[in-house]
């Protein structure tokens, strides 16, 4: 019999294991930060962000048509309603932290283009403003 320190714990669904949250906020610093990158890795990240950000408005929609359908079963059954109820939180939560992460990377998206026009020396292309104005 092999013994060890650790014990192994199954991980529940209560879990944080198995929460859906957003990424905590990573601080910059010199490798991440825009003025550190090429252009190429400039412009790969902003591509990157810009497919990210495609997937997120897609589940956003996804949502907010499943928070609707919940409310209205709500409003016309009686039946379980504290699961609805509940499960209309979850929905809201969800959203809410899909809404944050995008507004995260609308920021970074807009540090990174701020970087790219001071490497052009111009003044914002009009297509950028566009894109990150909503």
């Amino acid at each position: 019999m092999i013994t060890t320190n650790s014990t192994m714990i199954r991980p529940s669904a209560e879990s944080p294991i198995f929460i859906d949250r957003p990424a905590p906020p990573r601080r910059a610093d010199a490798a991440t930060a825009p003025s550190g990158l090429s252009n190429f890795a400039l412009a790969d990240r902003l591509a990157a962000i810009w497919a990210r950000n495609a997937g997120r408005l897609d589940r956003l929609e996804e949502l907010r048509a499943r928070i609707a359908a919940t409310r209205r079963h709500l409003s016309c059954d009686v039946g379980r309603r504290d699961l609805g109820e509940a499960y209309l939180r979850r929905l809201i939560d969800k959203q809410q932290s899909c809404l944050d992460a995008l507004r995260n990377d609308r920021r970074l998206a807009a540090a990174l283009v701020r970087e790219i026009e001071s490497r052009r020396g111009s003044s914002p292309s009009p297509h950028f403003r566009r894109a990150l104005s909503g």
